[in-house]
C-alpha cells in the first residue's frame, strides 16, 4: 500500500469548535479500523488565525515528501490537500475523520481514487519531534532528514506579495492531463525583493509555485508544486546561489515536476523571475474546462520572498491552454 501521494485530499469533521491542529502528528495507515498499522508518516501542520493551514509531509516509510494546503472551520470540517510529487503509487487520496474532544487524536478512513480504488483507515496522534521515538524518524524517499523552511500555498493568495500589483508578466499553461498543467511563467519587473528574502536554497529554503483561478467570484488554489532545497538533480546540485540571485535546474523533472526556476535581483533595483515545468492540480476544474479568470501565479520562498502576478484577461483561454499577459 502506497501512503504518501501526489495529491492527498483530507476532509476531517472536527468535534471541537476552534481546535488548533498546529504541531506534529504521527499518522498510522491500515487496511481497516482495528487492523495492524501498515505504515506511519509524520504530518506537520501550521494553522493561521483565520483557519488556513499549511504544512509538510515527510518521514514516511513508504512515501515521499509533500506540502499541505487547507483550511479549518471553527464550526466543523478541516480540509487539507497534499502535493507529494515523487510518489509513484496512488496519486489521489481522500480522508474522512474526526478530531477527538481532547484535540490530540484524529481517527477516520481514507480512499485512493486514482489510479485504483483502495480504501483503508487511519489514526493520527500528536507527537513531539524532540522526543526520540515519538514521531516517525524514517525519511521519505525524496529528501534526507533536515530542517525545512516550507511555505506551502495557502488556499487563497498570500498578501501582501511583491510584484502582485501592476507587474508585467507572461503566462502560458497547458493541461497535460487530469492532474498536471505545464507552466511557463515570466515576471520581469517585480519590486521589493532582496537577496536576503531569497534565502539559502542550498540548505533549507524550499520554494513552491502556486496557481489560483476564480470560482464563483473568489480565488481557489488550482495547482501547486514544490522545488526542494538541498537536492541533487541529474547528478548535480539542483540549486545555484549567486550574488545576483538563485537558480534551479531539474531537467529530468525528478524531486518535483518544476524544471527551471530563477530569481535575479538587479543592481538597479527590482527583480525578474521565471518558472517552468509542471504543477500538480489541487482544486483544478475538470479536464476540458478553462481556468476561471483572473488567474494568479505566486512563487513563495519560506518566510521570505513572495513574487506574483495576476492575469485578469487572456488571449487564449479554453480547456486545453491559457495564454495571458499582465501589466503590458
Amino acid at each position: 500500500m502506497r501512503i504518501a501521494v501526489t495529491i492527498l485530499a483530507v476532509v476531517i469533521g472536527a468535534t471541537v469548535a476552534g481546535a488548533d491542529v498546529t504541531g506534529s502528528w504521527r499518522v498510522g495507515f491500515t487496511d481497516a479500523p482495528g487492523h495492524p498499522i501498515g505504515d506511519y508518516c509524520r504530518f506537520d501542520f501550521v494553522q493561521a488565525p483565520d483557519g488556513e493551514i499549511q504544512g509538510y509531509l515527510g518521514r514516511c516509510g513508504l512515501g515521499t515528501d509533500g506540502l499541505f494546503s487547507g483550511t479549518v472551520d471553527p464550526s466543523g470540517p478541516l480540509t487539507i490537500r497534499i502535493v507529494a510529487p515523487d510518489d509513484v503509487g496512488c496519486e489521489v487520496y481522500r480522508i474522512d475523520a474526526t478530531v477527538a474532544p481532547s484535540g490530540d487524536t484524529i481517527d477516520g478512513t481514507f480512499a485512493c481514487s486514482f489510479p485504483i480504488a483502495l480504501p483503508g483507515a487511519l489514526t493520527m496522534t500528536r507527537c513531539d519531534p524532540l522526543t526520540p521515538g515519538s514521531c516517525p524518524e524514517t525519511s521519505g524517499a525524496s529528501l534526507s532528514p533536515r530542517p525545512h523552511e516550507v511555505r506551502a500555498c495557502a488556499p487563497t493568495p498570500a498578501a501582501p506579495c511583491q510584484g502582485s500589483v501592476g507587474a508585467k508578466a507572461k503566462l502560458k499553461m497547458v493541461r497535460a492531463d487530469t492532474y498536471h498543467y505545464t507552466i511557463d511563467f515570466k515576471l520581469p519587473d517585480s519590486t521589493g525583493v532582496t537577496l536576503a528574502d531569497l534565502g539559502d536554497a542550498l540548505t533549507v529554503r524550499d520554494y513552491v509555485a502556486c496557481v489560483y483561478h476564480d470560482v464563483a467570484g473568489g480565488p481557489v488554489l488550482a495547482a501547486m508544486e514544490p522545488a526542494w532545497a538541498a537536492t541533487t538533480c541529474d547528478g548535480k546540485p539542483c540549486w545555484q546561489v549567486k550574488p545576483t540571485g538563485i537558480a534551479y535546474k531539474n531537467r529530468s523533472a525528478k524531486r518535483g515536476k518544476l524544471v527551471q526556476l530563477k530569481v535575479r535581483i538587479r543592481s538597479s533595483g527590482g527583480s525578474n523571475s521565471k518558472v517552468k515545468g509542471r504543477v500538480t492540480t489541487v482544486q483544478a476544474p475538470p479536464s476540458g474546462t478553462a481556468l476561471g479568470l483572473p488567474v494568479t501565479v505566486q512563487l513563495l520562498a519560506g518566510d521570505g520572498a513572495c513574487l506574483a502576478a495576476t492575469f485578469p484577461v487572456a488571449t487564449v483561454s479554453d480547456g486545453t491552454q491559457l495564454k495571458a499577459r499582465a501589466g503590458q
